[in-house]
């Protein structure tokens, strides 16, 4: 069962990625590059990627707040 946090996150993801460019303008304010259907970044010292499907971290979904 997912806690509120993870909850929230992925609402907040859909509609982020509800538009088309939002890969685009996350990649200009983090920065980051695209890769397949989100945005990988470094973060905590690790390589981070947002997509529709989450947020991961080292290859782990991080579903609580770090």
């Amino acid at each position: 069962m997912k806690d509120n946090y993870a909850k929230i996150t992925d609402e907040n993801l859909g509609k982020i990625f509800k538009n088309k460019d939002a890969a685009s303008c996350l990649i200009k304010s983090i920065p980051g590059k695209k890769k397949e259907d989100g945005v990988e970044f470094k973060a905590f010292g690790d390589q981070c990627f947002i997509c529709p499907g989450g947020i991961f971290l080292g290859g782990r979904k991080e579903e609580g707040p770090r």
